[in-house]
């Protein structure tokens, strides 16, 4: 097997080139394609990935703030409660402090509430 080394924070590049019948099956045809494929998959990882952050909604408490450190403009947020189906009432976002609020009517017990951050990939 090569030894292809995939750098931490590949860029995603549609263009492959097709191995058709033709192509010959040497290691220099098939490893510059397969390398591709790899550094592909990592990057569409990384995105779908970028940030994922677990905060505790203490019993009584009705906010639990993130922070937003990493987040760009084109990103998306999705929030959920880990255990349980729970609707936040607002959020709030102070730029200047770096921080994400999510206000909830407050709860009988802890809650885990995640956040996970993508560049605009998205994957349930």
């Amino acid at each position: 097997m090569a030894k292809i080394a995939i750098p931490d924070n590949p860029e995603y590049k549609p263009e492959i080139e097709a191995a058709t019948k033709e192509t010959p099956g040497s290691y220099a045809e098939f490893n510059p394609r397969f390398e591709r494929l790899l550094e592909n998959e990592a990057a569409l990882k990384n995105a779908v990935n970028k940030l994922n952050r677990t905060a505790t909604l203490a019993a009584g408490e009705a906010s639990v703030a993130f922070s937003i450190e990493g987040v760009g403009e084109d990103d998306i947020i999705k929030f959920y409660a880990v255990d349980k189906q729970l609707e936040y009432n607002r959020i709030d976002v102070d730029k200047d402090a770096g921080q994400l609020t999510i206000f909830f009517d407050a709860q009988q017990t802890d809650t885990e509430i995640r956040m996970v951050v993508t560049n605009g990939i998205w994957s349930e």
